[in-house]
């Protein structure tokens, strides 16, 4: 199954339920009774699996009828044909049947999910994957559900929420991919994503508007209304400089906003 057809059906199943993330480090069996050792692994594997803990969240989603077992089946099966380096079976076995939501389940939080998708499956796509577009709307797939499930903990997280450490690399990757698909209308939807992810995660206020300066003027650029990125600048100018404290603070500014003139113009 495609990863973005079996999104459409794991988007409804996991929005339904919300269970508390499971204690640190309780040891558990296989259905074979054996627990792996991980240093048997490639170190992808051994890098992904060690996120499952290190990164908490506080309330976990988690898929409908998917047992302990049947998520480390998938898991350690996987990972013995990755280590292998049998990639072609490796990628047919995550397209298999519940495979693919049986790993997301098992590596607990959204940061190990996004982890798993940027450091070994989109690599794997890419192998087996060669049409551009086909490649660019399954990872994009695989990205927008691990932000799905990221904005649900965060939600659950009340006035107080906890913020995966990896929300800004997320919605810039998506980003990108939207550039690279063409998309220009969802990428510059995205830009209030990049914007809240700066915020949430205490980003420098006028670094994430020179960010998203950026970002829109390629939009400007890539619609061809080089007017309208020229305008976007000189308000950002307008804006920004006048705020600097010392002579050294504007021409760090006028620097930053000539690199972004340089790179867009």
């Amino acid at each position: 199954m495609k990863i973005r057809n079996f999104l459409l059906h794991a988007a409804v199943a996991l929005a339904a339920v919300f269970v508390l993330a499971t204690g640190c480090g309780r040891n558990r069996q296989t259905v074979h009774g054996v627990i792996p050792d991980l240093s048997m692994f490639a170190p992808e594997i051994q890098y992904v699996d060690s996120l499952r803990y290190l990164t908490v969240e506080p309330n976990q989603v988690s898929a409908l009828g998917i047992s302990e077992d049947a998520n480390e089946t998938s898991w350690f099966g996987f990972a013995d044909l990755y280590t292998q380096r049998k990639f072609d079976e490796a990628y047919q076995f995550v397209m298999d049947g519940d495979n693919y939501a049986n790993i997301l389940v098992y590596l607990k939080n959204t940061t190990a999910q996004y982890q798993f998708i940027n450091v070994i499956l989109s690599p794997l796509m890419r192998l087996y994957i060669k049409d551009d577009k086909e490649y660019f709307k399954e990872v994009e797939g695989a990205l927008a559900y691990n932000l799905f499930t990221l904005k649900q903990v965060i939600v659950m997280g009340g006035d107080n929420p906890y913020i995966p450490p990896h929300y800004l690399d997320l919605v810039m990757d998506l980003e990108h991919l939207y550039f690279e698909e063409g998309d220009l209308d969802k990428a510059e939807a995205n830009l209030a994503e990049i914007a809240f992810a700066c915020e949430a995660s205490n980003y420098n206020p006028i670094a994430t508007r020179l960010l998203c300066l950026e970002y829109r003027c390629n939009i400007y650029k890539q619609r061809g209304n080089m007017a309208g990125a020229k305008a976007a600048i000189q308000e950002f100018k307008d804006d920004i400089l006048p705020l600097a404290q010392s002579d050294e603070e504007l021409q760090t500014l006028a620097n930053a906003i000539r690199n972004v003139e340089m790179r867009v113009l």
